[in-house]
């Protein structure tokens, strides 16, 4: 806790889902100087004019309104300059495939920019319908943690109209299956002029997916080896095998159908060393880079969620992950299951806006995947 707020890493989230590409701030030294150079031409400049030509003082009438329109005009295009009249799409989403058990989850962060006063019904749609088979989805509204301004636990009084919106279930039964399909969405979610609003998803489903893959570890021992082929038509980029207190870092991309070999394709070192990117220094010293609260990689801050705790948790990073628990994953590390981390270029799922697709609304979408594997124990 950090006083006014709650210091969870779920608010370092929502920083860079809240910026984007065509989207800026007006500075407010350009505003006090555009105030500043108004206020000197309508007073001082203006009489200055009058006198030097035609001396002809009641023509203010005409040249006040006309200095007034012409900044209004500037005032209106440097607002559509930073404020586009389109609405913009961020989004972070970890998507978890269990290679025994067949079972798939996902984990969705949105922010999307609106340029109007709206409400909209907005819903989750699931890209990939090609590798998993959905039972659940949700889609729900992204509360900001903290008791600081607009947190949840604030007990500032809202001196604002605010209007409600509604959670919707739909049930779609299934003539094969008795546990069917049912999903919710967000109806008349409302937002204010040029302002971002966060909204979170999870969703759940079996595939049908085989991974390949070869692992084993001796009982005495820690260091895995064996090998994984991708069984994705995407590529995996940045692949990062994790296994009880290690990780295992490959440099290269794995393509479709490619098989990575962790004895010569990747190199070892600690899960701590991972996350805190300690260095070796001279004789046997070591330093570790501090955790920064306003870093915006979001690829860091993904990880950083999926395995808080295995890299130091609040002691680290001084936030906590309490508001996406879920996701963690550092208890799976002490199982004799190992965690391939990647980045991919698919989309698995996007939102809806009245039923339509957003697709040509995100400014920026990253997903991760994670795919538990399972460990042989030879001796």
């Amino acid at each position: 806790n950090s006083g006014n707020d709650v210091a969870d890493i779920c608010n370092q989230l929502r920083v860079p889902l809240e910026r984007f590409s065509a989207v800026s701030f007006i500075p407010f030294t350009a505003v006090a100087v555009a105030i500043g150079l108004f206020l000197l031409l309508i007073g001082p400049g203006d009489y200055w004019f009058l006198r030097q030509f035609g001396r002809q003082m009641h023509w203010t009438w005409f040249t006040f309104p006309l200095i007034a329109a012409g900044f209004a005009g500037f005032a209106y295009w440097l607002y559509g300059t930073a404020k586009p009249q389109t609405r913009f799409i961020n989004q972070l989403e970890i998507v978890d495939f269990d290679s025994v058990g067949k079972h798939v989850e996902g984990h969705t962060w949105n922010c999307f920019y609106s340029p109007k006063s709206s409400q909209v019904d907005f819903g989750l749609n699931i890209l990939a319908q090609d590798l998993v088979t959905t039972h659940f989805q949700s889609l729900s509204w992204m509360g900001q943690p903290g008791i600081g301004l607009s947190g949840m636990q604030s007990t500032t009084p809202v001196l604002t109209i605010v209007n409600d919106y509604q959670s919707t279930i739909h049930i779609e039964p299934s003539a094969t299956t008795n546990s069917g399909k049912s999903h919710i969405d967000l109806n008349s979610f409302p937002s204010a002029v040029a302002s971002a609003r966060n909204l979170q998803s999870f969703w759940f489903g079996t595939t049908e997916l085989s991974v390949r893959s070869r692992l084993k570890v001796r009982r005495e021992g820690d260091r895995i080896d064996g090998d994984i082929t991708n069984p994705f038509e995407f590529p995996l980029k940045q692949p990062r095998l994790f296994f009880r207190n290690s990780v295992y870092v490959v440099e290269r991309d794995l393509a479709p159908g490619d098989t990575m070999d962790l004895f010569t394709d990747a190199s070892e070192q600690t899960v701590k060393r991972y996350f805190t990117r300690r260095t070796q220094g001279e004789g046997n010293t070591s330093s570790a880079v501090a955790w920064d609260p306003a870093d915006t990689d979001l690829r860091r801050i993904a990880e950083m969620m999926m395995f808080h705790e295995m890299s130091g948790g609040s002691g680290y990073t001084g936030l906590t992950n309490a508001y996406a628990n879920e996701i963690e994953f550092s208890n799976q590390l002490s199982s004799n299951q190992a965690i391939l981390v990647a980045k991919v270029d698919k989309r698995f799922t996007e939102l809806t806006a009245a039923g339509n697709s957003t697709s040509s609304e995100y400014d920026e979408s990253m997903t991760m995947i994670r795919i538990l594997l399972p460990v042989t124990i030879v001796d």
